[in-house]
């Protein structure tokens, strides 16, 4: 729509790809740098006053059960430039963008 009105030409919607897959990729990146709390703030403002009988042994179950390795991501990893899709294949609107 855009492009059959002028308003969009090849180059500047490139631009602004990129400068979204970079934008999200920094965002991406901020947000996995956070240092994730430990389990025992499960219950943290839960319960109204203080914890049930039973928490402290729950919790000691908890931190005695074995867990799988951490959880990696899955689909298309980000290249050197950030952008995370390198595998994708191109939209059908830029395939054809003329039809």
């Amino acid at each position: 729509f855009l492009r059959r009105h002028g308003v969009l030409d090849e180059t500047t919607e490139a631009e602004m790809r990129d400068e979204a897959k970079t934008t999200m990729a920094q965002a991406v990146k901020e947000m996995e740098s956070i240092v994730q709390p430990g389990q025992e703030i499960l219950f943290d403002h839960v319960y109204a006053s203080g914890y049930p009988w039973s928490f402290k042994e729950g919790l000691e179950e908890l931190h005695a059960a074995e867990r799988p390795p951490a959880v990696q991501p899955i689909g298309p990893q980000p290249t050197s430039q950030g952008t995370g899709d390198h595998d994708l294949p191109p939209h059908p609107a830029q395939e054809n963008p003329d039809e």
